[in-house]
């Protein structure tokens, strides 16, 4: 029933019988519905974005001090019984003491898998210092205050390893693993090309103690010295005395 509003007249219908007034409108849901379907999305929308602003703050906290760019591993340990550092972060001088390490990569990679270290000044800078990969073994010294990551390799103090001279390529220290003298490098027949790099002690923040690095598809020449280190990859190091003599 409609209420009519000019002579109160209830009637059904789009007109008045007694007046002839238009039926007024009936009183609509639409406008509530609408007004509350609003105020619950603008509750929603509200709600969303508080939360994301919330979980915003709390990854901030988290990720403060962290350099972008270092990988997110976990820290790093000593397995008691090896006395091998495993693989993941730590931060030198205070997780392992400052000083020369030899990085040997883990026995589970096959040969042509390779190991990776990062060397950055602190744990708060995104700046490398070392960013290399290898296939055999590395050494490096390591200052206090430095931050170090380790992929797939462990490492000890290299006072600690022994001298390997039956290696024909890797990280060889002259005079400890290798003699000093001249040598012939050789690429290996599977490669395309082998690699030599050497320094002068393990010390890499020191520009000075950077030699040479190089890149050969044939054979080359190398003199090494007392004191310095060659990284061999891909190629073979050899006295030229044990090269086999070419018939004139």
């Amino acid at each position: 029933m409609i209420y009519c509003p000019r002579c109160k007249t209830s009637f059904q219908g789009g007109f008045c019988p007694r007046c002839g007034l238009k039926a007024p409108r009936a009183a609509s849901f639409l406008w509530p519905a609408v007004a509350v379907c609003f105020s619950a999305l603008l509750l929603f929308f509200t709600g969303a974005l508080l939360c994301a602003l919330g979980l915003a703050s709390q990854w901030g906290a988290e990720q403060e001090g962290a350099a972008p760019g270092i990988p997110e591993l976990a820290k790093g340990w000593q397995d008691e019984e090896s006395g091998w550092f495993q693989p993941g972060k730590y931060i030198v001088g205070q997780d392992i003491p400052s000083g020369e390490y030899y990085f040997l990569k883990q026995l589970t990679l096959s040969e042509d898998q390779f190991a990776w270290i990062e060397l950055h000044s602190s744990p708060l800078e995104e700046d490398y210092l070392i960013d290399t990969s290898f296939y055999v073994n590395y050494m490096v010294y390591l200052h206090a205050g430095q931050l170090l990551v380790v992929n797939d390799a462990v490492f000890i103090p290299s006072r600690e390893v022994p001298p390997h001279s039956d290696w024909k390529e890797g990280f060889l220290r002259v005079g400890v693993d290798i003699p000093a003298g001249e040598y012939t490098v050789i690429p290996k027949s599977s490669a395309w090309y082998g690699r030599l790099s050497l320094y002068h002690g393990t010390d890499f923040t020191a520009i000075d103690n950077f030699l040479e690095d190089r890149m050969f598809n044939r054979p080359i020449s190398v003199t090494l010295q007392d004191g310095d280190c060659v990284l061999i990859e891909d190629a073979e190091l050899l006295r030229p005395e044990l090269l086999p003599r070419q018939s004139v």
